[in-house]
């Protein structure tokens, strides 16, 4: 899940030509949306989401026009038995 989502946030560096693309914003309803589609994802108990050490809870916006908006280099994940 970890290396999918990276994929999803930062698809360019995935990529043989490596070109970043630039967005001025990304929404969590996104996020959320692409690991409820994985196969291997059954549910989403909670998603945060941190800019700067502060949770972002709609969207995530570049702090400006020369900023990327990319994946964290990891990201904590709590899987739950299904059914708990």
């Amino acid at each position: 899940l970890n290396q999918d989502i990276k994929q999803f946030l930062a698809p360019w560096a995935f990529e043989a030509t490596g070109q970043p693309v630039l967005s001025e914003k990304m929404y969590v309803a996104a996020i959320v949306d692409f690991m409820d589609e994985l196969p291997y994802v059954h549910h989403i108990r909670a998603l945060k989401i941190f800019k700067n050490a502060v949770e972002v809870f709609d969207e995530v916006i570049a702090s400006s026009e020369i900023h990327l908006l990319t994946s964290a280099s990891d990201h904590s994940i709590t899987v739950f038995e299904y059914g708990k």
